[in-house]
């Protein structure tokens, strides 16, 4: 036996002591007691990893791996409103980790996109940016020397110059890389979802209307003619004619052929044509379709009389008061129902006399002779007679005026026309 030799215990112990000097430094030589102790306390604290290979979180507030809780894996079951990321579900997808439903998330190219909505990366409300552009402030905006704006690079948005502009707006209004328009305050007051410019719900108002609560109305503001309801009408017409800004109205036929700037109906350049006329190439005239029941004295239709004799448009002719007393149906002028007078009976009294003779028309149509007195030469007259203080033009030779007025034959005399005397003979 080898006299250095010393029991295994003993070894044990100075190996342990050994252990624990170095564990606390060797600045002090501790007594058998302290070092004991020391020993002791040092195999309490001592901590063994019972998984070398786990990770420890350097970010406790991220999102911890699903299985570590659950047991699960990340997926579109465990992750429905997230993305997945080295088994971890991020539930507030970001720019640096965007993706949704359990996907692999994935880092958004900083240059084409400035936020993840969960379905994807995006540059403002838009979708990210395409080739040659960059997201700047909410909207692609072409880089390069190559950048161009189209449909292809900017399907959300118009085209200002080589910029993307999205969404649009009331100054920048399109969509689908058109060019931007800049709506009409006047005629439109919003600009829709699918980039064009409109009025309330509506689209634009059209040209001599404008956008007032969102509805499209017409007045003397924008509109150079009439207006028929909403509708701005221009040029006016004989169909629809008014002032400026005014009711649109029509004007009556066969009679006007114009409507003027101040929105009145015209025929040429006067009045409209009066009742019985109608407008023919500018003027008024009267004819036998403005006056079919009438005769035209020159380009005024009047209405038959004896001062004005004739029907369906032709000229007027006065009749004469001496042979007729109507104008026919015809337009003829008549004698009661009978054609004028004329040869021997030339004056008409209802029917066809010669007053110059004609003891019931005597001179002047109702001028009756009385009284034993006939017409001779348009007078009455007693030329075969006497007249006698009673007024009547009497035959002396009568059994009541034999030979003086009043003086009376008795039977049985009777008066003798020889002498005009009372006798019997």
């Amino acid at each position: 036996m080898n006299r250095f030799s010393l029991p295994g215990a003993v070894v044990a112990l100075f190996v342990a002591a050994f252990v624990a000097v170095s564990s606390v430094g060797c600045s002090s030589i501790l007594g058998f007691e302290d070092f004991t102790r020391d020993a002791d306390d040092a195999g309490a604290d001592a901590t063994v990893d019972a998984n070398p290979g786990a990770t420890v979180d350097a970010n406790p507030g991220s999102a911890l791996d699903a299985s570590s809780d659950t047991g699960r894996a990340c997926d579109a079951a465990s992750c429905p409103n997230g993305c997945c990321q080295n088994g971890a579900c991020v539930e507030t997808p970001t720019v640096s980790a965007c993706g949704r439903g359990g996907s692999a998330c994935t880092a958004c190219d900083a240059q084409k996109a400035d936020t993840c909505n969960g379905d994807g990366c995006r540059c403002g409300a838009g979708a990210a940016c395409g080739d040659g552009q960059t997201c700047k402030n909410g909207a692609c905006a072409c880089t390069g020397a190559g950048c161009t704006c189209d449909a292809t690079s900017c399907p959300n948005g118009c085209c200002q110059g080589n910029a993307c502009v999205t969404p649009s707006a009331f100054a920048t209004c399109g969509k689908g890389g058109g060019a931007c328009t800049a709506c009409n305050a006047i005629t439109a007051d919003a600009c829709s979802a699918t980039g064009a410019c409109q009025c309330g719900v509506n689209a634009a108002c059209k040209a001599g209307q404008r956008c007032v609560g969102g509805k499209c109305e017409c007045d003397s503001a924008t509109c150079a003619g009439c207006c028929d309801g909403a509708a701005c009408v221009t040029p006016t017409s004989t169909q629809k004619c008014g002032a400026v800004g005014k009711v649109c109205t029509t004007c009556a036929a066969n009679v006007t052929d114009g409507c003027t700037a101040a929105g009145a109906c015209v025929c040429g350049t006067g009045a409209p044509c009066a009742a019985g006329q109608r407008c023919e190439g500018g003027k008024c005239v009267c004819n036998a379709t403005s006056c079919p029941a009438g005769c035209c004295s020159g380009t005024t239709c009047t209405t038959a009389s004896l001062t004005a004799c004739g029907v369906a448009g032709a000229a007027c002719t006065a009749c004469s008061a001496a042979t007729a007393n109507v104008c026919g149906a015809g337009g003829k002028c008549q004698c009661g129902a009978a054609a004028s007078c004329s040869g021997t009976t030339p004056n008409c009294c209802g029917a066809c006399v010669n007053l110059q003779q004609d003891d019931a028309n005597c001179g002047t149509c109702g001028h009756a002779c009385v009284n034993g007195f006939s017409c001779v030469g348009g007078s009455c007259s007693c030329f075969t007679g006497t007249v006698c203080p009673s007024g009547q033009c009497v035959s002396l030779c009568t059994q009541t005026n034999c030979g003086t007025c009043g003086t009376a034959c008795t039977a049985p005399d009777r008066c003798k026309p020889a002498g005009a005397t009372c006798a019997c003979f």
